[in-house]
């Protein structure tokens, strides 16, 4: 007898075969039975007659590991609203854990960007305690985790300006492979940020010697997103080529108008890379504006001058330092501007185009460029930006469009593409909209794939890319994560004015063999588990 029967429906089963008929019987949380289920077999039918039936779309790329132990957030509206089943959480080197107690307070000042305004309580200290606290009180998806680097980097150095020691790089293994042994999925950086982008890529290969040998992935947001954007993927498919772990590009991209035409080139290195036997992929949020904090456009040296993010304060407050940064934003001198592949974001992006996305002390300036508020308080765009930057009560975040549509477009016509949320903020229609806009947007109406193409692209390519057994594709034995929407009008309909509305055309989600949406509105269930890397 089964639990619950899927007919009517017309299957995309995710592994890129073409779409068929048939029901799907569900006993137990797994898929038992794809055939014919009859009526006397069932203690329910779902009819979705006229609707894709598709497995429950991965997430290989979201920030909620601050936002899910909130009891508020377990039902995950803006995550299976989408028909997203599972996340991965713990991206750009920076994870919810681990957090040892000897440098809780340094990670946790780091973090409070990714922190929502209800603030958090941490209560735990290890990858193991943190996956225990998700699964108290029970969450609506599937979640799995990777660990930062940035806290292994803050937990052993704090935020010393320069490479690590033998010993400080064994301590940070030491870290890591407790991490892995409590179910952690992989390794990720953020090498673009301080004090990350002191490591050197012997570190990286140390690192990821260990999550390989636990048969992890390694997900890099590179050093560079930008002007030296090719010398940062070459680094990444060094670290794959020595050490054999699977590598991950973070929502790759070309930063800038003047780095525009790179998209061709930086796919060229994958492809080259992948033909020579390094296990290399990139995810891509399907939008061309990035969400980001905006301390980031700092020279990220900075923050170590300053002592750490709590220290940022009363360093910006004298105005010689603010006076000494532009200098050191408009010329870019240094060995540090080359020797870590560092991007110059304000110098790309100008004042012109970062606007506010949240700032808690002024939520007024929301959508405001920095130069709009430098006219209308009478003062230059840089003393505006050093303001938020030091405002103490309030991790201030931006918007810029830092991107062209047709690179965007581009590097979603790869086929080892991943799209993916990039789900960090508050007001970017990505966090409610972008598996929508994927297949909505870019499949349907663009038609740069086919439907086919495009759940599998975030179905089964990345549970595959993530090494999740069991999940990504409708086949018997498997959990019975499932989507089902209707492919005429699948759409997002969130947007920078209204970044808060679900999306449309997303009739019905199962997690793990139980409704957590129907009829478009969710039931309130949480069947979901916290995955562990086998």
């Amino acid at each position: 007898m089964f639990d619950i029967a899927i007919v009517g429906g017309r299957i995309v089963d995710g592994s890129g075969r073409a779409a068929f008929e048939a029901d799907i019987g569900i006993a137990n949380g797994r898929i038992a039975r794809i055939g014919h289920v009859g009526a006397g077999e069932t203690l329910r039918r779902l009819d979705v007659s006229g609707l894709i039936v598709s497995p429950g779309f991965i997430d290989v790329h979201s920030h909620r590991d601050f936002v899910l132990p909130n009891p508020a957030m377990r039902l995950s509206e803006v995550t299976v609203m989408q028909g997203v089943t599972t996340e991965v959480i713990g991206l750009c080197g920076q994870s919810a854990a681990p957090v040892p107690p000897r440098a809780a307070d340094t990670i946790r000042s780091y973090m409070k960007y990714f922190v929502p305004p209800e603030g958090l309580d941490w209560d735990w200290s290890t990858v193991g305690e943190f996956l225990q606290r998700l699964e108290r009180g029970g969450i609506s998806e599937n979640v799995a985790m990777l660990v930062g680097h940035t806290n292994l980097r803050l937990a052993v150095m704090g935020y010393e300006p320069r490479p690590a020691t033998r010993d400080e790089v064994e301590a940070m293994v030491d870290l890591l492979s407790q991490a892995m042994e409590d179910g952690a999925f992989g390794l990720s950086t953020g090498l673009q940020w301080s004090p990350a982008f002191f490591a050197e890529t012997s570190e990286l290969i140390r690192l990821n010697d260990v999550v390989a040998r636990f048969g992890g992935i390694y997900a890099s947001h590179m050093r560079s997103e930008g002007d030296k954007l090719l010398a940062a993927i070459e680094e990444v498919i060094e670290i794959g080529r020595i050490t054999g772990v699977p590598c991950h590009v973070s929502h790759l991209k070309a930063a800038g108008p003047r780095n525009w035409g790179k998209m061709e080139q930086a796919l060229g290195l994958i492809e080259d890379a992948r033909a020579r036997g390094v296990d290399i992929a990139p995810d891509k949020q399907p939008y061309t504006v990035e969400n980001m904090a905006l301390r980031a456009c700092l020279p990220p040296w900075i923050i170590s001058r300053a002592g750490g993010v709590q220290g940022l304060p009363s360093y910006l407050e004298r105005p010689e330092t603010r006076r000494e940064l532009m200098r050191e934003l408009r010329e870019m001198e240094g060995d540090e501007w080359e020797r870590y592949l560092v991007d110059n974001i304000w110098q790309a992006v100008g004042w012109d185009n970062l606007l506010i996305d949240g700032c808690a002390t002024h939520p007024g300036y929301r959508n405001r460029s920095l130069s709009s508020l430098g006219r209308q308080f009478g003062v230059e765009p840089e003393d505006i930006f050093f303001d938020l930057v030091a405002d103490a009560e309030s991790a201030t975040t931006a918007f810029y469009a830092y991107e062209a549509e047709s690179a965007v477009q581009r590097t979603l016509t790869y086929p080892w593409t991943i799209p993916a949320s990039d789900r960090v903020g508050q007001g970017h229609p990505r966090n409610y909209g972008a598996f929508p806009r994927w297949l909505g947007r870019y499949s349907r109406d663009l038609g740069i794939v086919d439907l086919v193409e495009g759940v599998r692209r975030i179905t089964s390519l990345p549970a595959a890319r993530c090494r999740i057994p069991d999940r990504g594709t409708i086949r018997e034995c498997c959990w019975a994560d499932i989507a089902i929407f209707d492919a005429r009008t699948i759409a997002e309909t969130a947007t920078f004015e209204e970044p808060s509305r679900f999306p449309t055309g997303i009739h019905h989600v199962l997690v793990n063999g139980v409704e957590v949406v129907g009829e478009g509105r969710h039931l309130g269930s949480r069947p979901g588990q916290v995955l562990r890397r086998r």
